[in-house]
């Protein structure tokens, strides 16, 4: 069992975010890392759903179907398209440039932290993804 929506506890979300997706088990003696992977996703999905998708995000999923498109040009006729090769390697070296740099954003745990600064009364351990959203669009 795992979260799989926005309703999940913020702390478990900002260990996710920090590479521990294990942090998304409801047990966490009981799960495989591809099921944390897809729980994981599964959460981003509502989280679309439920807030959008920010810039970024929209520009990092621009950058990864030009390089499928790519991939898949190349497959289908690798003598031929050499030079494709080449194209996929700068997107790719676009899409860790543009990581890197986001890298450098405002994690979920800094939020919390202003937000908590500015005097609102949040619990890292019960609170939820959705809750934090929610203070933050309500301008908290």
């Amino acid at each position: 069992m795992y979260y799989n929506s926005v309703k999940v506890v913020i702390e478990n979300w900002c260990c996710a975010q920090e590479g521990d997706l294990t942090a998304l088990r409801l047990n966490v003696k009981k799960g495989t890392p591809k099921k944390d992977k897809l729980a994981f996703e599964s959460i981003l999905d509502d989280y679309m759903r439920v807030f959008g998708m920010s810039d970024q995000f929209a520009t990092i999923m621009k950058l990864r179907e030009k390089l499928a498109k790519l991939q898949i040009a190349y497959l289908k006729d690798i003598t031929g398209k050499r030079y494709l090769l080449s194209d996929m390697r700068i997107v790719e070296r676009q899409i860790e440039e543009f990581m890197k740099a986001q890298g450098e954003s405002v994690s979920h745990r800094k939020i919390v932290a202003r937000l908590k600064k500015n005097g609102a009364t949040i619990d890292m351990t019960k609170d939820t993804l959705e809750m934090v959203e929610n203070m933050i669009r309500d301008g908290q």
